[in-house]
């Protein structure tokens, strides 16, 4: 028979998992954003062309896309927070479960608009490579 002890930390365990997966994916995300805005600096700084603009104009959105990406992954991380939070006052009697509910779904939802927009970042990446490619001799 599982002791209550037991069967709490189990609960607090789990949005925590989450959370360190959403610290993965910031991580990569953080490091493709910062070589982007990096990307857009070098562009600029060099001969203006069509090709440049059309370049600089994909690079903003994918400078967009990692960007709303990463705030939605740090909005997942503070619900599945606050998920852990409600799961010790529930056990407390301080809070229902119905809290746990919205705070781990909520964590979930925002989570997965962060992948959705990185799945479209790199989509978009690809027809930066195209563009590459035609400017070449």
């Amino acid at each position: 028979m599982e002791s209550i002890a037991i069967s709490f930390i189990q609960q607090v365990v789990t949005p925590t998992i989450l959370v360190s997966a959403s610290g993965l994916l910031l991580l990569g995300l953080q490091n493709k954003y910062a070589r982007i805005v990096d990307r857009i600096r070098a562009v600029r700084e060099g001969k203006k062309s069509k090709i440049n603009d059309l370049q600089l104009r994909h690079l903003f959105k994918r400078a967009q896309l990692l960007r709303t990406a990463i705030f939605s992954l740090y909005v997942g991380i503070l619900f599945f927070i606050l998920t852990s939070i409600t799961i010790g006052m529930y056990a407390m009697d301080i809070m229902s479960d119905a809290g746990i509910i919205i705070f781990f779904g909520t964590g979930l939802f925002a989570m997965f608009l962060g992948i959705i927009h990185a799945v479209l970042d790199v989509q978009n990446s690809f027809r930066i490579i195209l563009l590459e490619l035609k400017r070449r001799p």
